[in-house]
């Protein structure tokens, strides 16, 4: 029996105004269930006739998450396809999926043209003032001792997620004589929903600060980049997350990072005390030894005067490549930031425990490529876990979110012009 789909609501692509080409339009989808096969069939069109990379993916489960990738393909599906109508794919089901209903299975054909995304615009729709809104909103005692507040934090973060349409969810966990709640919201992959890349920043604060720079600016450029990336789409799944228990042992991260929940992570950028920012001499102090260990970090920070103008980037050395990316993402899309880049000589960074401090170590341990963000906390200012925790650099802070989401662009492997029809 042949199905047809109806187009209402199931066509999506993103074609922004500013795109330099429309985006290929893939129409009138339908599929044929055989004797172990499944025939689709489309139709793509592309404004500037350029070929298509077409490729099917399948879902199981009504069309929540579409995991099933077929290999066994043939017909209109690969690279170089011209467009046109009654263009058909062949999928032999029956061999890879065979105990499924090949009629109750949802198809997804997705068409590429290979257009590369213009990063500088989209970071540069993040937004101070939105980051703002959402800093007033999470600001204050996270902890147990003041749980009306972590409650609202915690209901706020996870609306907020829903909201953009994400996938929300609240993760629990129980750690000896507390629970834990980890605020996740995903973003699914169009081609891989198993591959996914992680953005993060903790909400939780020790007593009594008011957690302004440890952790609650973190947590808002985590969910400002959400908001910019919300009507994009990507290859891979974009998870953003906020890790609670960070400031007892960093039991939110671990618990995510042991978890099946990590399976397919690939890549971690992490933030924690990112917006102190001093532009006075001696400002920045450095841990023991870290001269003999970065000794090419440490030569630049003496030759600014040891000015805490800079954010670090720090990378084990299972995250040395993605590190680089940070320093060349820097250079390209945010020339006016400062930064020093640390990479561990060894797996977990074991040799320099000081730069362990986070969730991106949980990570580091898992052997997932992991960046860590910071400013350095209490190298660079006096009110580390205290009560006057209550200044930050909003510029600084707008900058180094605008460097990570370029990488998270690049890692999710952004498309701008990348179109799907569902049947």
């Amino acid at each position: 029996m042949k199905k047809v789909v109806t187009l209402a609501a199931i066509l999506f692509s993103v074609s922004l105004s500013w795109a330099q080409n429309a985006a290929p339009v893939v129409s009138n989808v339908s599929f044929t269930p055989g004797v172990g096969t499944v025939a689709i069939t489309y139709d793509v069109a592309d404004a500037e006739n350029q070929n298509v990379e077409v490729t099917l993916r399948a879902s199981n489960d009504g069309g929540k998450t579409f995991s099933v990738i077929p290999r066994l393909v043939t017909g209109d599906v690969g690279a170089a396809i011209t467009p046109g109508t009654g263009k058909q794919i062949t999928w032999a089901a029956g061999v890879e999926q065979p105990t499924a209903n090949l009629n109750t299975l949802v198809y997804r054909v997705i068409a590429d043209d290979g257009e590369k995304p213009d990063i500088a615009k989209i970071i540069a729709q993040i937004d101070s003032k939105e980051i703002l809104e959402k800093f007033f909103h999470v600001y204050g005692n996270n902890n147990p001792r003041s749980q009306e507040h972590y409650d609202q934090t915690r209901d706020y973060i996870y609306n907020y997620y829903n909201g953009l349409g994400y996938r929300a969810r609240r993760d629990t966990f129980t750690y000896p004589q507390r629970n834990g709640v980890n605020m996740i919201g995903v973003k699914p992959g169009i081609m891989r929903e198993d591959s996914t890349v992680l953005m993060s920043g903790h909400y939780d604060t020790v007593e009594p600060t008011m957690g302004a720079d440890d952790n609650n600016m973190s947590v808002a450029i985590v969910m400002e980049a959400a908001r910019v990336l919300k009507d994009y789409q990507f290859k891979n799944s974009i998870v953003f997350a906020n890790w609670d228990l960070e400031e007892v042992a960093l039991v939110g991260a671990y618990y995510y990072a042991i978890s099946e929940k990590s399976v397919g992570l690939k890549s971690v950028l992490n933030f924690d005390g990112i917006s102190i920012y001093k532009e006075e001499a001696n400002s920045q102090k450095v841990p023991t030894g870290f001269d003999l260990l970065f000794p090419a970090g440490y030569a630049k920070a003496e030759a600014d005067s040891f000015r805490g103008n800079f954010i670090t980037l720090i990378g084990d050395a299972k995250s040395a490549t993605l590190n680089k990316k940070a320093v060349a993402f820097a250079d390209q899309y945010t020339p006016n930031l400062r930064y020093i880049d640390l990479t561990c000589p060894d797996p977990s960074c074991a040799i320099a425990t000081d730069l362990r401090r986070s969730d991106h170590a949980p990570f580091w341990d898992r052997g997932i490529p992991s960046v860590f963000f910071t400013s350095t906390t209490e190298f660079r200012t006096d009110c580390y876990h205290k009560a006057c925790d209550t200044t930050y650099n909003i510029d600084f802070s707008t900058k180094v979110i605008k460097l990570a989401t370029s990488m998270l662009i690049d890692e999710a492997q952004q498309k701008l012009n990348l179109s799907k029809e569902i049947s």
